[in-house]
């Protein structure tokens, strides 16, 4: 196992500090071929009391040396944070190795804010009697694996300008897929993901929207610009229908009785998340008891695939979303969603 230190060679390829913490990245050189890239950390401050940062670097899962680290004066505490099994003259040009340095920068200018976190929980844990986790969150060296066909970076100051134009214009095409592809868990999923559908959608539509805090009555909430119009979401999927002994309906009747500026209170149900859109057509989405039961009051409920249309008509200009938003305040009962 590596110290981190002992090698054919050691060379300071990156530096950075914040606070009182010093770094160095180091690329170690074995004569076997292979080479580490070895980051350095050290403090030289001591505290009268409280966590020290030398303490902190151990559970973060830093590991002491206890020879005499060519880098830094100070004691050092280490980490592999990549190997390579084979070096070569240039290695820093590819995108993986840059990758490294800029993970480096990131982390120095970082560690700082991060002691100071830690100094905060286990002031809080200390006065209530607990000790922190010293869980670490450094993980195994990733691998540097740089092919012959890899291309280097400085290729990037000679292209062609009209490859760098056509590169331009696949980056905007592949953040508008990223962003088209959000949608589609309205269609399909449930749980965290879904409701992170919802949120995307209604954010599409102009409104602020957030998710509430665990054990809510309502998992979204959500407004328009200027607050005239506030909604609570309650988002459930599943594969079947909303029957009137779903859970769901009991938190948006408890939404409803307790809310206090005047919210629409809205399900969106993704029934039937396993069945194929063109299969659908004739399945119910909510038991008649369901509707009848939510009738009485002035909730809207609606489907996944109703807001994924809503979605798809304002993209194709067939509806605007402030027409959209003031059908879903406006609107009680079921939907029945058409373009």
């Amino acid at each position: 196992m590596s110290d981190g230190h002992t090698g054919l060679s050691s060379s300071q390829v990156n530096q950075g500090e914040s606070g009182n913490f010093k770094l160095v990245l180091s690329f170690l050189k074995q004569s076997t071929g292979s080479g580490e890239c070895v980051m350095h950390v050290t403090s030289n401050v001591f505290y009268s009391f409280g966590l020290q940062p030398s303490q902190f670097l151990s559970q973060i899962g830093l590991t002491q040396y206890h020879g005499q680290c060519p880098f830094l004066q100070d004691r050092c505490f280490y980490h592999v944070v990549a190997k390579a099994q084979s070096s070569f003259p240039g290695m820093e040009h590819f995108s993986q190795v840059q990758h490294i340095h800029d993970s480096f920068k990131r982390f120095a200018a970082s560690i700082h804010s991060l002691f100071m976190l830690y100094e905060q929980e286990d002031t809080i844990l200390r006065e209530i009697g607990l000790k922190p986790s010293g869980q670490a969150f450094f993980g195994q060296p990733i691998q540097i694996e740089i092919q012959e066909t890899d291309t280097p970076l400085w290729v990037n100051d000679v292209k062609f300008p009209q490859l760098r134009e056509r590169e331009a214009q696949r980056g905007a095409l592949q953040k508008e897929i990223d962003q088209l592809n959000q949608f589609l868990p309205l269609l399909y999923s449930t749980g965290d993901s879904l409701e992170v559908a919802v949120l995307r959608a209604l954010r599409f539509f102009g409104l602020d929207a957030e998710k509430t805090e665990k054990g809510f009555t309502a998992d979204i909430r959500a407004q328009t610009p200027d607050s005239a119009k506030k909604f609570g979401l309650e988002v459930t999927g599943i594969n079947g229908q909303v029957k009137k002994d779903s859970p769901k309906l009991t938190q948006l009747m408890e939404f409803e009785r307790i809310k206090e500026h005047d919210e629409k209170t809205i399900l969106v149900a993704n029934t039937h998340n396993k069945t194929p859109i063109s299969q659908r057509k004739d399945l119910e989405d909510f038991t008649p008891q369901v509707v009848t039961f939510l009738e009485r009051h002035p909730i809207l409920i609606l489907t996944g695939w109703d807001l994924y249309r809503m979605v798809s008509d304002v993209l194709d200009g067939k509806r605007t979303t402030e027409e959209l938003v003031e059908k879903l305040y406006t609107t009680s009962g079921r939907l029945n969603y058409g373009s």
